[in-house]
């Protein structure tokens, strides 16, 4: 009989908006704005104009309406569309409708019942229908949506794989069953009904549902068929619709491709190529079509270069190229499949030589050839052998390439050409002998982590060049070392074009590093590329090659610009020594005071970088050149060549290239050594700034976008750099802790130096200090340098200077441009900032522990925070800064002087968050890491006072501010005793108000309301809510707290800490408590504040009773469970229903959950239970323990949300929501989980419970 759908729906489940996300069938209530669609639900003979007219308009609503509730309303009016009781309504009101969004409906209904209702024999039939209702629309004259045509296709892949399933199912074997005549029957049939570009929409949409079908499924028959008989048959058929219908036909044919499971996967893989390898299975049916894509694909795109199709050519030309079969008949035919794709190759590399702009065949052809080489490198390197002009006309492209400005978007073509000559060279050239050091003897050089490192010889190593590693001679060539498939002069003729080649791109990123501005993105780990360096990468990929010679020419490279940057050491010190001597004699200091000493020099220095790149000179033609300039750009264009050529080696020990020849590194360590030593002029004169328009004065000068400005230094004007240089020397010293060559001794005084100049002097450079911040904690967390690192005399120097507040990075935002305006720091200074202090810290306390003096710089950083000129100006700042000390500190004696240094100055924070609450935030922030590292580090045993203290201070702090949430206006009062007064103010007549979110339905029930606290809605940022739990969790958690003594002195502090923290909780959005960010941080800490045992927690979860606490946090849980499943939620949820349902048979007068909070719990587990892919033995003893305890004490509203259930589920949901709802009724559900995992087992297909 008809009746309002909405009228079903009224009663509500509880669910949040966010439902849908995990569970589609999800019944809550309907929105005001929907009940005014009310409808009935008709029958077939029912399905008059009106009733037409107002489905469309729900529909319309559900899938138009701006307003979420709108939709969500209209969606669960026409939720009864995908019951099966209206099948035959379906069927008879989609060729009746003409509202496409009432058809999307019906036809998404229509796949919901299909997939999960009906038999075989109904899905044949359904076939038919969704064939014979297109063949009528298209007669008709109607063209439907896309969206449409894709959504009936889906209905009709749909019948059609479950059908095909269940026959492969009851044969034997999956060979017993021809799914190629099937395929052909399928397609013939559609032929007939449907156009040819219809049918390969139909032929597409099949493919994708048997693939994503198979991708769920474990039953491998049904995979091997598929993959061997179903995917070759409709891949040949779209082959030979090329002609026809060549876009939808390539796109059957690349998605073909695409859909090849891998059956047999191997657990480890030792290659990875660069485009992913598609295997396919039964290889003589695929080889065929294969051939005749790859030659129709290959033509067209030489005749027609820009047409349509050219890029869905381009692509599954590439896709093609990466087939491999594990089948003998491929492995003796796979020279045939090489050699076609060699061709193509080939033939396009010299059409892109005819017009080379085409840069998109060059990156088809290379990657063709790449693809060829990685899987049929002994067919490739033939092919190559026997062209002699193959390898010169893909020279000419890559130079072509190579010669261009720097693209990025031509990134991967450039990227890609390298690799395929550094593939050139490790496939057909001969190996050479390496001449430096090899990787094992620089075992040698290891030593203790106590013992200061030497050379072998006993010394301490001298910085310069070393003639022995440097100037070997290669050893002679065994006799039977292996030549290559070239001949003698084929082989010098191949080596010199990858030589040139890959000198062409060495030199062309060198000569031009002066050019590119320096990149200031932050470094995130020790080993991580900035984006800049990634074009470097393919000459560290081939630089340690054992069949290029390249490393000699970098190494000179080197040296040269080494000995470069020594002459514009030389010329600006007789540059200055001329300008000093004419301003005494009274001249001006200009061009003609220069003196013949530095005009010589500067001669020498242009000549030996003009060989070089002869545009140098040209940089210098500007208005603004003068002589006086000259030597700073010089210095300028050298300190930019020797960051990169720094750059290279280190991604070369990075990659794992470098491990067979260190040679370079005492190159690099000497001219590290040689800038680095403070006592040194290179250091002052050098890295200073290289502005064009110097003064005189160089700091005042900047360069470019080299020295941007972070910080001001203590003179006051900024401390400018060339932070390209420092940054590849920190990215150099990094990668070689990486490697086993940290132990050379040569690095540990780099190190320091680096550390300390750039802490400082250069304190205001953001990305050098994180470089910094990185390598000091890379250094000490693993402790690659022992003592020598850990009691370095520079680095003293600099925790005094820490200590005497010295360094500009930490100084007090005292004066523009953070002055009272603009009291917070840009988020990379502060990034920098704490970083630096992390680090720093963690490094202190360490070289404590290692018995090196101190100077006690953390009490000192401790006390500066707390410093009450800076709490006045930059509160936030003081906390965050706090925060960053506490994160550095592993060890109980520091976290013991951070407690002393708290205890002492408790009142200020007592004071800021009750006047400056807006600081409360970062506050809350350092105190959740301070407990965090008090329940890591603190002593159990230790009975001192301070553990209670800083309980009772961080519980009193979160009061304040609680009642800061809840009551913004109020003012903070004290009670008689002078203790703080926490929670809702007095009203008029000596009562206490009521919160806003309390239930008055469990205050009927005999419960108290809360009169602690009334949070709005997301009250805080998210991130405050989760340093509240981690606070939470340690108090409930770590013994040091000593709950009990607290709970004792201080019941009101306690009672209103934990009571709020955890209606905080309730309060919060549940996308903010189920993110990525804090689920684990959340849920930790509600099982930490439910599961806690002991007389203490006793004490709080009967408060928790009392207050409606875990009514409204079982409501909460409820909704994430509806949002999204985590086993967590089901823990949490058992251990607080467990311990409502012993309260009410202990507890007098106490009522227990509200039935429709349990119902609603009853409602989302019975869901979970039904649909979820898999549930483990322990979550299924959970749940139906949980199901248990809410129909007990629910029995009508849970049996009233089951059979709601029932209504809407479908068939393979509802056999098992019955068992559930009929064993619970007769009282059977001891042995229900045992019965239903029996039948159903632990698992479930359909991960939906309705079709929306």
């Amino acid at each position: 009989m008809p009746f309002s759908f909405s009228s079903r729906i009224s009663n509500g489940v509880g669910s949040s908006g966010g439902q849908d996300a995990r569970y589609p069938g999800n019944t809550g209530p309907s929105s005001a704005t929907a009940s005014s669609y009310g409808i009935e639900r008709p029958s077939t003979t029912e399905l008059n104009d009106g009733v037409i007219e107002r489905l469309s308009e729900l529909a319309t609503a559900a899938l138009n309406s701006p307003d979420k509730e709108t939709r969500d309303g209209a969606a669960q009016q026409l939720l009864f569309l995908s019951s099966y009781e209206y099948w035959d309504t379906l069927r008879a009101l989609l060729p009746r409708a003409q509202n496409n969004y009432l058809r999307f409906i019906v036809v998404k209904g229509l796949l919901f019942l299909v997939s999960n209702e009906l038999g075989p024999q109904e899905r044949t039939e359904m076939q038919q229908y969704v064939l014979e209702y297109l063949q009528e629309r298209r007669r008709s004259g109607e063209q439907l949506p896309f969206y449409l045509y894709n959504a009936l296709f889906s209905v009709y892949a749909s019948a059609l794989f479950s059908n095909w399933k269940i026959s492969i199912i009851r044969a034997e074997s999956a060979e017993m069953v021809d799914s190629s005549e099937m395929a052909h029957n399928i397609l013939a049939k559609l032929q007939t009904y449907l156009t040819t570009e219809e049918t390969l929409d139909c032929v597409l949409e099949i493919l994708t549902f048997f693939a994503r079908q198979n991708s769920r499924l474990s039953i491998l028959s049904v995979k091997s068929s598929f993959a061997k008989q179903v995917l070759p048959f409709f891949f040949s058929a779209a082959a030979s619709m090329l002609s026809s219908a060549p876009e939808k036909a390539a796109l059957v044919c690349s998605t073909a491709l695409e859909c090849a499971p891998e059956l047999d996967a191997p657990m480890v893989r030792l290659h990875h190529p660069s485009d992913t390898t598609i295997t396919v299975l039964r290889w003589p049916a695929w080889a065929p079509a294969l051939s005749q894509v790859m030659n129709e694909c290959g033509q067209a795109l030489l005749n027609h270069p820009e047409g349509p199709c050219a890029a869905l050519y381009s692509r599954l030309l590439r896709q093609c190229s990466t087939v491999t079969s594990p089948q003998e008949e491929y492995i003796a035919s796979r020279d045939d499949v090489a050699n076609v794709l060699l061709d193509v190759s080939g033939r396009l590399v010299l059409k892109v030589q005819e017009n080379p702009g085409r840069t998109e065949l060059l990156r088809l052809a290379c990657a063709l050839l790449v693809n060829t080489f990685e899987r049929n490198d002994e067919t490739t390197v033939a092919y190559l052998a026997r062209d002699p002009g193959a390898i010169r006309v893909w020279a000419d492209a890559t130079r072509y390439v190579l010669s261009r400005p720097f693209d990025d978007e031509e990134a991967d073509l450039r990227q890609a050409l390298l690799h395929l000559f550094f593939m050139i060279a490790e496939r057909m050239l001969p190996p050479k002998p390496r001449g430096g050091r090899s990787l094992e003897e620089s075992f040698t050089g290891h030593y203790g982590a106590c013992t200061p490192p030497r050379t072998r010889e006993g010394g301490l190593a001298e910085p310069g060049f070393s003639a022995e590693r440097l100037g070997r001679q290669p050893h002679p060539l065994p006799v039977g070392a292996p030549r290559g498939p070239l001949s003698s002069e084929r082989t010098r003729e191949v080596e010199q074009q990858v030589i040139d080649i890959f000198s062409t791109y060495v030199d062309l990123v060198i000569n031009t590093a002066h050019e590119r501005e320096e990149s200031q993105e932050l470094r995130m780990s020790s080993t991580f590329v900035l984006q800049a360096e990634r074009m470097l990468q393919p000459i560290a990929e081939v630089l340690f090659c054992e069949r290029i010679d390249l490393l000699p020419q970098l190494v000179d490279r080197l040296q040269q610009t080494i000995r470069q940057y020594e002459l514009c050491v030389r010329a600006r010190g007789e540059q200055q020594a001329a300008m000093h001597s004419a301003a005494a004699t009274g001249g001006d200091g200009g061009i003609d005071c220069l003196g013949l000493s530095a005009r010589s020099l500067l001669q020498e220095l242009y000549m030996t970088l003009a060989v070089q790149n002869m545009s140098v000179g040209a940089a210098l033609s500007s208005p603004a050149e003068t002589t006086e300039s000259t030597p700073l750009f010089f210095t300028y264009v050298c300190l930019s060549r020797l960051s990169v050529i720094v750059s290279i080696f280190a991604i070369a020990l990075l990659q794992g290239t470098a491990n067979q020849d260190d040679s370079v590194l005492g190159a690099i360590a000497a001219f590290a050594c040689q800038l680095l030593v403070q006592e040194d002029q290179v250091t002052a004169n050098l890295l200073q700034c290289l502005s064009l328009l110097d003064d005189g004065n160089d700091e005042l000068n900047d360069f470019g976008g080299t020295t941007a400005l972070a910080m001001p230094t203590s003179s006051g004007h900024a401390a400018q750099v060339h932070i390209g240089i420092l940054r590849s020397l920190f990215f150099f010293c990094s990668c070689v802790y990486e490697t086993n060559l940290s132990r050379r001794e040569e690095f540990y005084d780099i190190t320091v130096n680096l550390l300390c100049y750039v802490y400082r002097y250069h304190s205001d450079q953001v990305a050098l200090v994180g470089d910094a911040n990185i390598l000091l904690t890379r250094i000490v967390d693993f402790g690659s340098s022992g003592t020598f690192f850990l009691g370095a005399g520079k680095l003293m120097g600099l925790i005094e200077a820490v200590k005497e507040d010295e360094l500009p990075l930490l100084r007090a935002p005292l004066t523009p441009p953070f002055a009272a305006g603009a009291l917070q720091l840009p988020s990379e200074v502060a990034e920098a900032r704490h970083g630096f202090l992390t680090a720093f810290t963690f490094y202190v306390e360490t070289r404590y522990y290692a018995g090196f003096p101190i100077a006690d710089v953390i009490s000192a950083l401790t006390e500066r925070c707390f410093d009450d000129t800076r709490m006045r100006v930059s509160p936030r700042l003081s906390f965050q800064d706090l925060k960053a000390i506490t994160k550095g500190i592993h060890q109980p004696d520091t976290l013991q002087l951070m407690l002393e240094s708290i205890i002492r100055h408790k009142d200020v924070c007592s004071a800021v968050v009750r006047y400056e609450t807006a600081v409360a935030p970062d506050m809350v922030a350092w105190l959740s890491v301070l407990c965090s590292r008090s329940g890591q580090y603190m002593d159990e045993e230790n009975l001192s006072t301070t553990q209670w203290e800083l309980t009772s201070l961080v519980m009193n702090v979160l009061c304040f501010y609680f009642s800061h949430l809840s009551y913004p206006s109020s003012p903070m009062t004290t009670n008689s005793d002078g203790t703080p007064a926490f929670g809702a103010p007095p009203n008029v007549d000596g009562g206490v108000a009521l919160s806003d979110n309390v239930d008055s339905s469990f205050m009927m029930n005999g419960g108290s309301g809360s009169t602690f606290f009334s949070f709005p809605a997301d009250a805080v940022e998210a991130a405050v809510v989760y340093d509240v739990s981690d606070i939470l969790n340690t108090f409930c958690s770590a013994p040091w707290c000593n709950l009990g003594i607290v709970l004792y002195y201080e019941r009101a502090t306690v009672e209103h800490f934990f009571c709020g923290a955890v209606e905080l909780l309730t309060t919060t959005s549940v996308q903010l408590l189920m993110s990525e960010e804090g689920r684990a941080r959340v849920f930790n800490a509600m099982s930490a504040a439910v599961n806690s045992s002991g007389h203490t927690f006793q004490q709080l979860h009967l408060l928790y009773m009392r207050q409606g606490v875990w009514n409204r946090l079982v409501r909460q849980l409820t909704k994430c469970l509806s949002y999204m499943y985590a086993p967590e939620l089901i823990d949490i949820l058992y251990a607080i229903l467990r311990s409502d349902h012993e309260a009410r048979q202990r507890v007098p007068h106490y009522k227990g959950l509200e039935e429709y909070t349990l119902a609603a719990t009853f409602n989302e587990i019975c869901t979970l239970v039904a649909v979820a892919p898999h549930l483990t033995y322990r979550e299924m003893a959970a749940c139906f323990g949980l199901l248990q305890m809410c129909y007990d004490s629910a029995k009508m509203l849970c049996g009233e949300y089951a059979d709601r259930l029932l209504d809407l589920c479908s068939a393979y949901h509802r056999v098992r929501l019955r068992l559930i709802i009929n064993s619970l009724r007769r009282g059977d559900g001891t042995h229900l989980m045992t019965e239903y995992m029996t039948y159903f087992g632990q698992s479930s297909n359909v991960g939906v419970l309705t079709a929306w």
